[in-house]
């Protein structure tokens, strides 16, 4: 595996080299202001308002550009019906700005999930 490739994973099981091949685990897409979350939410009323989801807002990490577009982060708004959503949890391993990245399946919270991100930037 060229040294350019294994920098695209986080993680990697070096116990299954004995096979003369190994797995490693991908990092995510990189959510970036514009990408779309999903909200599960419902706000009671007659009739209940279901909460639907939108873009992410901001501010994000404007000195970090993916595909062109600057990175979300934790704390980035998001737009929603009702109250605004925010990123709730992101990357462990990835800072920007000082704040977690934010990615692709990360959570949001009215208990929805961040559902489009770039797919030529992955960060773990």
């Amino acid at each position: 595996m060229s040294v350019g490739i294994s920098r695209q994973f986080n993680r990697c099981d070096y116990q299954s080299l004995n096979t003369n091949h190994f797995f490693c685990i991908m990092g995510a897409p990189a959510a970036r202001l514009t990408d779309m979350h999903v909200c599960p939410m419902v706000t009671p009323g007659v009739p209940p308002i279901p909460h639907v989801g939108g873009p992410i807002t901001g501010p994000g990490a404007p000195t970090v550009l993916v595909a062109s577009m600057p990175a979300s982060v934790v704390g980035d708004m998001a737009v929603c019906v009702g109250l605004p959503d925010t990123v709730a949890m992101g990357s462990t391993t990835v800072l920007l700005g000082g704040k977690p990245a934010a990615r692709l399946g990360d959570p949001t919270a009215h208990g929805g999930k961040i559902v489009l991100g770039a797919p030529t930037v992955l960060f773990g």
